[in-house]
């Protein structure tokens, strides 16, 4: 999983465990899929190789949000595609 997205799961994961809410996580990982149930007492790290990040993908941090809050809980979701010219803007 690249950087880009860890930082979503970490935006959703710790708003939801702030609030003290529960939660599944599905992640697909070597042609696998494994769920985990995360909850406040949850022990977590969040390991960043790069931690130099664009801004936040509203469309996609309410996407995984409504996601976490589904029956079948938080999945990393595909990234929304945004107009290139917003992507422009950060390549100064």
């Amino acid at each position: 999983m690249g950087d880009r997205a860890l930082a979503y799961l970490q935006v959703i994961i710790v708003r939801k465990l702030r609030d003290d809410e529960s939660f599944s996580l599905t992640l697909d990982h070597d042609d696998r899929e494994g769920t985990v149930w995360l909850n406040a007492r949850t022990a977590g790290e969040f390991v960043f190789s790069d931690r130099q990040m664009m801004p936040l993908n509203q469309a996609w941090l309410g996407a995984m949000a409504l996601a976490a809050a589904m029956p079948d809980g938080l999945w990393l979701a595909p990234e929304p595609d945004l107009d290139p010219e917003f992507w422009e803007l950060f390549d100064r």
